[in-house]
């Protein structure tokens, strides 16, 4: 049902109500959202269809925005919207639908379709928040975003897998100002090791990612994901470790005691102060040449971090040495930037996973229908986005989208 086409018999029924206004105001607020979702194909018979598919999309992200964590959570929630709102979302006879309805067909329908679908909306209103000069991330001179996996422990849908390992699902995260891009699933008996193949499947749902600075873990540094992006026309700063020994031997060869510091920071953060020093050094001589060269394709500069964290209160100091490499060579970044970037990249630990865990309590959300898992992980991820592109702490913006249901059309609008 479109919100632009109000049945008479709902125009006669509020004519007569003092709550017109109400409805008119949920209308304009909500019909940007309702409208995009009307894109995803109803799997549904036509007679079947008594509550519109898009309608009850939208009413799942304005409940996970309320902070609900589940469908019976999502229709308690939702039995106290004024019918003014209900009436705005589409649902023309003034009724909701009840949770077995929304198992049902939620359970039937291509998540992957609505996933594309929200991607695109969120994508259109990061545009408009930063054209606007709201949120900056265009306006930076490197476009950052970070690729991470994370396990959906809650979930079991593979019950025949011997080690019962939950599903994962891949990220690409804009730090700044915090939106989910893009998600793809990655087969949990792979590991970590499999995250690799998901940012590719992943950054393909996404236009051009020319100029773009891919940050990542170990898991991510590979010849074929290092190849990906440099063929796309991206860059990339990956951690080093132990599990690409070949290149953490190449890096720890350079005689680091020659090479300048070129950035310093420092912080106090949970009780305790954290200085960085970076030294940055450019790769001249080509791979393959003895005495030289990174093994990673398209590598230009490797980096070493320092990293000295010394409780606030007193006491001993620790120390850790971290190495990156990168493909932007120094006529494309800063040392700063390429510090920045490093620094930032753990907006996605912080900003996504952590939320997801602590705000939704993510870990202990029990599903056995991978639908059901691919619904709950989307909605999550949107509310956040949403809530950081209006510039708002997660925490509190969902209790008070739960008091008063009508603060969650700013948010949508």
């Amino acid at each position: 049902m479109s919100l632009s086409s109000l049945s008479p018999a709902v125009d006669r029924y509020l004519l007569q109500r003092p709550d017109l206004d109400g409805m008119l105001e949920a209308r304009a607020a909500l019909g940007s959202l309702v409208t995009v979702l009307e894109s995803v194909g109803d799997p549904r018979r036509r007679e079947a269809r008594q509550y519109s598919l898009a309608s009850m999309l939208a009413l799942l992200v304005l409940a996970t925005l309320a902070g609900c964590r589940s469908l019976r959570s999502a229709v308690a929630w939702a039995g106290d919207l004024a019918p003014a709102v209900v009436l705005g979302l589409g649902f023309g006879r003034g009724r909701l639908p009840v949770r077995s309805t929304l198992a049902g067909v939620m359970a039937g329908i291509d998540m992957a379709v609505v996933a594309e679908v929200i991607a695109g909306w969120l994508a259109d209103r990061l545009a408009t928040a930063t054209g606007e000069g709201g949120a900056g991330w265009v306006e930076e001179p490197l476009v950052h975003v970070a690729v991470d996996g994370k396990a959906l422990r809650g979930a079991r849908h593979d019950r025949r897998a011997a080690d019962g390992a939950p599903p994962m699902q891949l990220a690409v995260f804009a730090p700044d100002p915090g939106v989910v891009l893009a998600t793809a699933e990655v087969d949990p008996r792979a590991g970590k090791g499999g995250e690799g193949a998901a940012v590719q499947v992943a950054l393909d749902q996404v236009g051009s990612i020319s100029g773009w600075v891919v940050t990542g873990d170990a898991a991510h540094t590979t010849r074929s994901t290092a190849s990906y992006l440099r063929a796309r026309g991206a860059h990339y700063v990956l951690a080093v470790k132990a599990n690409r020994s070949l290149l953490q031997a190449e890096v720890g060869e350079i005689p680091w005691g020659q090479v300048p510091v070129t950035v310093t920071t420092s912080a106090t953060t949970h009780g305790r102060v954290e200085s960085r020093a970076y030294q940055v050094v450019e790769i001249t001589t080509p791979a393959g040449v003895l005495g030289g060269g990174l093994s990673l394709p398209g590598a230009r500069q490797a980096i070493r971090v320092t990293a000295t964290r010394k409780p606030s209160s007193g006491g001993r100091a620790s120390t850790t040495v971290l190495f990156y490499v990168t493909s932007l060579g120094p006529e494309q970044a800063t040392f700063a930037q390429i510090a920045h970037v490093i620094r930032a990249r753990w907006g996605i630990e912080n900003r996504l996973h952590w939320i997801r865990d602590v705000v939704f309590d993510e870990d202990r959300h029990t599903t056995r229908r991978a639908n059901t898992t691919r619904l709950w992980t989307l909605l999550r991820s949107t509310a956040i986005s949403l809530i950081h592109l209006a510039g708002l702490p997660v925490t509190t913006t969902t209790q008070a989208c739960y008091r008063q249901p009508e603060r969650t059309f700013a948010l949508v609008r």
